[in-house]
């Protein structure tokens, strides 16, 4: 949970580098008007604090959960490399590398002074050297395809438990025989099963509509999206910004997808299949998804494939052509988002009997409310 929540606070401050990209027609000038927060999201100063904060939060994630750094970088390389080639002068761009840069060399130094003086290694993090049921340092990342099958299979596809009786869902308890003596596996499922991420397999109409916003973003002639100026303005986006941050967020969906398998491989072969693994990819996904669920359905005459103004155009003919279109495409997305949060619950009702021990009373009231669901 602390390195997610860094993780988020990294990428989050990382966004701040679109900021500083000009527009080269039109200078993005705040309003006087601006006060409070509003003022202080438009102060390059401010810029530059959130990016050492950015290069703060990176240390903090590797302190936390090394291989969370991966997921960093892949929405900081595309970034970057977008920021070092668009119009920015060379000096803001030493300026701004250097705020991310210091902190992140900083706490690089500290932590490998840490592991050296705790471990005799700059890069143990206590991987190895620790107390478990099983020793670690028999664990590597191997080319054998039986192990890669595995791995995928029980963090991306393996099902949940499903009972007649309450709490009707509970992690997988199905033990796999066949993952050798140092293995060992706690209660879990795979990602495929939760409804929200379900969501990312609308990663190929992003790719499409995030194309059309950034041409439009960049295009200083088009009207389509004047009104939209105001809000960059209190941002501190400029539309060459904007069209920026937009491209690398898309990069970063679509490398989240092809590494994710990759990463699975590497965490399965050097520890286990275990509950806290596909958490924290639900956790990661979860975003991404969350991020497509809300953004797709905000289909506007902006978007058509074949001018900005089709749309519009259609919907004047056929006005509850597309008001039904977006309207079947929320309820449905409120749809998976109301499952997801029913299976979490007993999720997390039936996990482990936790809830049942410790608060035995809450499990016995939730459990008088839910009986007659009983299915056998």
């Amino acid at each position: 949970m602390t390195g997610f929540a860094f993780l988020c606070i990294a990428i989050s401050c990382l966004m701040t580098l679109a900021r500083f990209i000009p527009d080269p027609l039109h200078e993005n000038i705040p309003p006087a008007s601006l006060r409070g927060l509003d003022k202080l999201m438009t102060q390059r100063w401010w810029w530059h604090t959130e990016l050492v904060f950015a290069g703060l939060a990176v240390v903090l994630v590797v302190a936390s959960r090394p291989l969370q750094l991966s997921i960093v970088l892949l929405f900081a390389v595309p970034l970057y490399v977008l920021y070092l080639i668009s119009t920015d002068t060379w000096r803001s761009k030493l300026q701004n590398t250097l705020c991310l840069a210091i902190p992140v060399a900083l706490g690089a130094i500290g932590l490998a002074w840490y592991n050296y003086a705790r471990f005799d290694s700059i890069t143990e993090f206590g991987q190895f050297n620790q107390l478990t049921v099983f020793d670690t340092h028999y664990n590597k990342v191997t080319l054998l395809l039986g192990q890669w099958q595995n791995a995928l299979y029980h963090l991306l596809v393996k099902p949940f438990d499903i009972s007649g009786h309450f709490p009707f869902i509970k992690w997988g308890t199905t033990m796999d025989t066949g993952l050798g003596n140092y293995f060992f596996q706690s209660p879990h499922s795979g990602l495929i099963n939760f409804p929200l991420l379900w969501g990312l397999a609308l990663l190929a109409v992003w790719w499409k509509v995030s194309s059309l916003r950034q041409r439009l973003l960049r295009d200083a002639d088009s009207d389509a999206i004047s009104n939209a100026t105001h809000t960059l303005c209190h941002s501190g986006y400029s539309r060459a910004g904007e069209a920026t941050l937009l491209q690398a967020t898309t990069y970063f969906m679509l490398l989240s997808m092809v590494w994710l398998p990759f990463l699975i491989v590497i965490f399965v072969t050097n520890a286990n299949f275990g509950l806290r693994y596909t958490c924290e990819f639900v956790m990661w996904l979860s975003v991404i998804a969350f991020a497509l669920w809300q953004s797709i359905p905000v289909a506007d005459k902006h978007l058509s494939t074949s001018s900005p103004y089709a749309e519009a155009e259609d919907a004047v003919a056929d006005p509850t052509a597309t008001i039904n279109y977006k309207a079947l495409f929320f309820v449905v997305g409120i749809g998976i988002f109301l499952l997801t949060i029913g299976l979490s619950f007993f999720l997390t009702v039936g996990a482990d009997e936790t809830i049942s021990t410790v608060n035995p009373e809450f499990y016995l009231q939730v459990r008088w409310i839910f009986d007659p669901l009983r299915l056998t």
